[in-house]
């Protein structure tokens, strides 16, 4: 998706007068939502450093991972970023390189309030799918996430293990299913949408992209 594109898409609905629901399953989950509020009421005191760790348990087909497609493995960044720098490579997954993507990536980020960011993204968690988020603060810490998908450890002598979440519909299914209900709701309503407060997102993250050099190293600052 370009800007243009996005322009086009947000006239479209205001013309139509119709909700618009940016679905992102996240904002639905039940760990991230509960970390939202205590974040914003100082639990953790000030923010000053976010990880996020996004790994799949293996490559998507290699259609779907053609950036022209699916905008690659990193498609934009998180609102408020004043700088990004990404490293990435093709490591797993030879055949990336025949459409010009990459398996592994790690990005770090400064955010407009001083505080720091690191994302690693990955296609080749052989364990299962990993997905989780810490906000470190000045006073605590805040941890999202899990890798057990069934509540239930095994002893033996051997050592203590658990089974693994295997991929994005077994850890957010019930996200899923409130963001259906949750379009269903708002447009039975009749509620607007709250598009535009998205837009500096897309650009951040596209002037990101048509600024950056070779994979390998890539930087922008706002």
């Amino acid at each position: 998706m370009t800007l243009d594109g996005a322009r086009e898409m947000i006239a479209a609905v205001e013309r139509a007068g119709v909700f618009f629901q940016m679905a992102f399953q996240r904002r639905f989950d039940a760990g991230y939502l509960a970390a939202k509020p205590k974040i914003e009421e100082g639990a953790i005191g000030e923010p000053v450093m976010f990880t996020s760790i996004s790994r799949d348990p293996y490559a998507p087909p290699i259609e779907f991972c053609d950036p022209k497609m699916s905008g690659g493995l990193i498609t934009d960044v998180v609102q408020r970023v004043q700088r990004v720098h990404a490293i990435g490579a093709t490591l797993a997954y030879p055949e990336m390189k025949s459409i010009g993507d990459i398996d592994n990536a790690i990005i770090d980020l400064e955010f407009e309030s001083g505080a720091l960011g690191v994302v690693q993204l990955s296609r080749n968690a052989a364990f299962g799918y990993d997905i989780r988020s810490e906000i470190w603060g000045t006073k605590d810490s805040i941890q999202i996430g899990y890798c057990r998908q069934t509540p239930i450890l095994m002893l033996t002598t051997e050592g203590i293990t658990h089974d693994a979440v295997l991929h994005f519909m077994e850890r957010f299914e019930n996200a899923y299913l409130a963001q259906i209900q949750n379009l269903s709701s708002m447009s039975k309503r009749g509620c607007r949408h709250q598009s535009r407060e998205r837009m500096p997102r897309r650009r951040c993250g596209s002037a990101w992209r048509e600024n950056a050099g070779p994979w390998r190293y890539r930087s922008w600052r706002r």
